[in-house]
């Protein structure tokens, strides 16, 4: 049992020093500056890294497949490649690669009974850095954050928040100013709507060959989800987690406000801050890559469960049977090896797959 954990772990660690190698193959573009490429280096490895502590994290207890696929999702999403090396937006990069970051402290506090404080204090650090480099993105993130104390009663959460605005709104003072007075011509804010550049429901389905800068979920995503409707559909009676729940109505609510049904338009009719509020992110495309970021962690989570209810059946008949032990034990063994060899092509071809689409 030791060997064969040891070969797991081994073999995972070899899954991740490839993704990270895999990485570094779009920093040698002649397109990027010297700035450029060390900024998008950070920002790559620092969502790496970062993703893999949330999803371990997340994972715990479970299938370390789910943990890798988790990884592989965010790291080569489409949406971090348009942010990235597409349009070159340089604070964004580096705003949305601590996203997991702040999601592993929030899960962190969340889940830890003992020192709720230290990570309810390092999430606020982590939204402080995320909002000094990118005000709106702070302001959703915050939206999210107070969705937590409600649906998980944490109420520490709250201590998050105050720390990652009032660490990071001395650098967007002008900004409140201009939400909340107008003027400041010289910041060069629209107020134009949003509701043209967002995205028709067939753009969420395209690779990343986007279309009008609409980046979609990509094949891998795509491909995850499916199995998770399969699994959905095949096992009724399993019962769903509220984390589950939670994740798959954030992803989906993220997905209507970046599509051009979302009224953002009479949104901004309500009042001058909301017109002038919306108008700053000029287009929602940032709505698609968070629905992206909690869609990857259902679609992780189903393909890394694929085969493992079925096997589950097969060894509780096995248990009723009251077969010869010894005879078993090596069925259970030739039969898991099978399954973990099929598992592991599966998994190569899928992430040779997607991470072609994405450099695509």
């Amino acid at each position: 049992m030791k060997v064969k954990k040891l070969n797991e772990k081994s073999f995972f660690t070899i899954l991740y020093v490839l993704l990270g190698i895999i990485l570094l193959i779009p920093l040698f573009s002649k397109d990027l500056t010297l700035i450029e490429k060390g900024v998008m280096f950070f920002s790559q490895y620092v969502s790496f890294f970062a993703s893999i502590l949330f999803f371990k994290e997340l994972f715990k207890d479970e299938d370390e497949y789910k943990t890798f696929f988790g990884v592989l999702l965010i790291a080569v999403s489409p949406y971090r490649f348009f942010i990235c090396f597409s349009e070159k937006e340089k604070l964004t990069a580096l705003a949305v690669s601590l996203i997991p970051l702040y999601a592993f402290f929030v899960l962190k506090a969340i889940k830890n009974v003992k020192i709720k404080i230290v990570f309810c204090i390092l999430a606020g650090i982590a939204l402080a850095l995320i909002g000094m480099l990118h005000f709106p993105i702070l302001t959703v993130l915050t939206f999210v954050s107070i969705t937590l104390v409600f649906v998980y009663k944490a109420p520490l959460v709250l201590l998050t928040i105050a720390l990652g605005f009032g660490l990071s709104i001395p650098f967007w003072l002008d900004t409140v100013k201009y939400l909340l007075f107008g003027g400041f011509e010289e910041l060069n804010y629209s107020c134009a709507s949003i509701m043209p550049y967002g995205y028709r429901f067939g753009s969420y389905f395209n690779t990343f060959m986007n279309i009008d800068s609409n980046p979609g979920f990509g094949i891998g995503l795509i491909v995850c989800l499916l199995a998770g409707v399969w699994n959905t559909i095949s096992d009724r009676k399993k019962v769903r987690s509220k984390t589950d729940y939670y994740i798959f109505i954030m992803g989906i609510l993220f997905m209507l406000t970046a599509s051009k049904k979302f009224p953002w338009e009479y949104v901004q009719r309500i009042a001058s801050p909301l017109l002038r509020y919306v108008g700053i992110w000029r287009t929602p495309t940032f709505f698609a890559g968070l629905a992206g970021f909690f869609l990857s962690v259902i679609g992780a989570k189903a393909i890394g469960s694929l085969g493992h209810r079925n096997e589950h059946n097969a060894n509780a008949e096995e248990g009723k049977e009251k077969k010869n032990l010894s005879s078993n034990d090596n069925n259970d063994n030739a039969a898991f090896d099978v399954y973990e060899l099929v598992k592991n092509v599966v998994i190569f071809i899928c992430m040779g797959i997607y991470i072609l689409q994405s450099y695509l």
